[in-house]
């Protein structure tokens, strides 16, 4: 069990870039695939920033040793007043009646109120203007968002307007395994 334990560890590699206000999206390279993270200072309140992640997202750009499979973006997803919003302005378009009722409920995450809204979620999102420019971002390096998932999802209706949490992992694909086909997600 120690072996295994002693393997596992040395295979992740990790490359974190920072800003001066601490912010950090890190690169963790795994067996096999490479997958970034967001992760938000104890020190900075601040959550990552988009501008920080389209960066990392460049600098993988002539770096082909492993495929990237995952953005794991929960701590800038939480924090981010733009994609908050974004989302909000989505849910409000597409489904609100689901979003209304939603908001009548408690926000509890095991709500039946707040479930319909909760499968609607990764739809909605990947719709947003923020996840657009991710995903026209990844085209540029030779990626695809394949998927949005999550886990966790609830509403807090403490503050005005509202604040999606949910811990989401956007799930990659290179554009040749894809054999050509188009993206299912807009990128105008």
């Amino acid at each position: 069990m120690k072996r295994i334990f002693a393997a596992s560890f040395l295979l992740t590699v990790t490359l974190t870039i920072r800003t001066s206000a601490g912010e950090a999206w890190i690169v963790e390279r795994h067996h096999g695939f490479s997958a970034i993270r967001s992760q938000q200072s104890a020190k900075h309140k601040e959550p990552p920033s988009l501008d920080e992640l389209l960066a990392t997202v460049d600098s993988l750009k002539n770096k082909t040793e492993l495929p990237l499979r995952h953005i794991s973006f929960t701590a800038f997803f939480r924090g981010d007043t733009t994609v908050q919003t974004e989302l909000l302005r989505q849910f409000e378009v597409d489904y609100p009646e689901l979003l209304r009722n939603a908001l009548a409920s408690s926000g509890n995450m095991h709500n039946p109120r707040i479930l319909p809204l909760r499968d609607k979620f990764s739809d909605a999102l990947l719709k947003t203007p923020t996840l657009i420019k991710i995903e026209r971002r990844m085209n540029s390096i030779g990626y695809t968002i394949s998927s949005v998932s999550h886990e966790k999802f609830s509403i807090s209706k403490s503050s005005d307007p509202c604040i999606f949490h949910a811990l989401v992992t956007l799930t990659l694909s290179a554009k040749k395994e894809r054999d050509n086909t188009v993206s299912p997600h807009p990128t105008h």
